[in-house]
């Protein structure tokens, strides 16, 4: 059985919101330990496989299943170019359930209450992941339960941890003066990003950013140089 160390953390942000022509996935920074200490890590991830294709996912909770376990579990996926994101996201989701599976039986041996929010928020792991398999792009969120749902289904835009209920509303009224705003899509969801992570639940900035497009990841240039100038120096860390 995997001992999973717990960071009692369930301060968070991770948004995906899908664009005509791209992905972008974002996370707030923060997390803290068991001790309280607070410190600033990476709450995303990407991956290009040997066949061609990119996968990027944050992860809400738990870092040891999302960031660790389940990192490992793609980096050893056995990809033959064959594959689509039908049969990956059931095999991924299956996979990211069991993780967490782990986890409530640790705490049920323990006497510890899994179905109380406290021990879902800070012993579980919550998770979008998005990418092109087979030159498909998709995103998805998937709960601690394995159950996953498209972007398409959500409406193109997904936030998981405690400052989403404020990502949803930032987001909202941003579509709601879309027209006045003139925004384009990169200022857009750097500006919902920066706000939800400095105003939202229990969220901290400095903030990082992935834009998935069609053969890879580029760069995700800012155009907040006050939300820039508190990012992540790197957001582009794989394993």
């Amino acid at each position: 059985m995997t001992a999973f160390q717990v960071e009692k953390s369930p301060m968070t942000i991770i948004i995906l919101q899908r664009n005509p022509d791209c992905f972008y996935l974002g996370a707030d920074s923060q997390w803290t330990d068991a001790d309280g200490l607070k410190t600033y890590k990476s709450k995303l991830r990407e991956i290009s496989t040997p066949t061609g294709n990119t996968i990027a996912w944050g992860t809400a909770g738990n870092p040891e299943i999302g960031i660790t376990e389940f990192g490992k579990w793609i980096a050893d996926y056995k990809w033959t170019g064959n594959e689509s994101w039908t049969e990956f996201i059931v095999e991924a989701s299956a996979e990211f359930a069991r993780l967490n599976a782990i986890r409530k039986a640790i705490g049920q041996a323990a006497a510890e209450v899994i179905s109380s929010r406290e021990f879902i928020t800070t012993n579980l792991c919550d998770l979008l992941i998005c990418g092109q398999i087979a030159n498909h792009m998709c995103g998805y969120e998937v709960d601690h339960n394995g159950t996953y749902q498209s972007t398409t289904t959500l409406g193109g835009f997904i936030a998981i941890g405690t400052g989403s209920p404020f990502a949803r509303a930032v987001y909202a009224t941003q579509m709601w003066y879309e027209a006045e705003l003139k925004l384009d899509s990169g200022k857009q969801f750097n500006t919902l990003m920066g706000l939800t992570a400095r105003y939202g639940s229990q969220c901290s900035l400095p903030v990082e950013y992935l834009k998935i497009v069609p053969g890879g990841i580029e760069p995700f240039i800012s155009n907040e140089p006050n939300i820039e100038a508190e990012r992540l120096p790197s957001a582009t860390q794989s394993g």
